[in-house]
């Protein structure tokens, strides 16, 4: 778990098992399949070898590739914890994120782009200055507990990024003869231009920075159409 996602450091030395969870690159679907297709008429090919010159350059040389993508989404980098990042225990050696407990489940029941993330799940300290216990939902500048650690795992394989679900798709057309060729290609890349939101910081999880579970970028690039023309010899 440790490394470059949480900057290195366990937030109890001594008791290293609270800080026991999923990798940050978890991933338990993911399915990639890639395929290439040559219809099956002209020169060289199962039909229309014989057939006219028109009809070989119209109907054949067309090839068909691409790929699907399909995973499940990685574990949000420490999922909430307040905006100055560190438990007051930091200042006695105990170094780590000021996380809260964990009460309810964190996935919003409609879940979108403006609410990825529930926060009526999460209890921290009244901001009133009571010091009673209260859901950040209802307070959304909930304090963080001042000499102990919240319940809320760095990592857990509840709150997630979201899945990819990407198809790239490649059309090309050749002509001229089998020593001389010209191809038209296009290709299509995320060609349903499905976001995956996510990546480093663009889902908001810190209490006291505004509203958390606010996403404000994906991880993959939208649809991109490339042409290319291309002479081979």
């Amino acid at each position: 778990l440790l490394g470059w996602s949480i900057g290195g450091s366990w937030r109890d030395y001594y008791n290293q098992k609270a800080d026991y969870g999923l990798s940050t690159h978890d991933m338990p679907v993911s399915f990639v399949e890639a395929w290439y297709y040559e219809l099956p008429y002209g020169v060289g090919r199962k039909w229309g070898a014989q057939s006219p010159q028109f009809a070989r350059q119209t109907i054949g040389g067309w090839n068909v590739s691409g790929a699907v993508r399909l995973t499940s989404g990685m574990p949000l980098w420490i999922p909430v914890q307040w905006a100055d990042g560190m438990n007051h225990l930091g200042n006695y050696g105990f170094p780590g994120n000021a996380l809260p407990d964990l009460v309810g489940n964190p996935i919003p029941k409609h879940r979108n782009e403006n609410n990825w993330i529930n926060p009526d799940a999460f209890q921290g300290l009244s901001s009133s200055g009571s010091g009673g216990l209260v859901t950040c939902g209802k307070d959304p500048n909930c304090q963080p507990f001042p000499f102990r650690y919240g319940n809320e795992p760095q990592h857990y394989g509840t709150l997630r990024e979201a899945g990819s679900r990407n198809v790239d798709l490649g059309v090309s057309k050749d002509f001229g003869s089998e020593r001389y060729k010209v191809q038209l290609r296009g290709d299509f890349l995320n060609l349903f231009n499905h976001p995956v939101y996510g990546g480093s910081w663009n889902i908001t999880n810190h209490f006291g920075w505004g509203p958390i579970g606010l996403v404000q970028g994906t991880r993959n690039d939208p649809r991109n159409i490339q042409v290319a023309l291309k002479f081979m010899f």
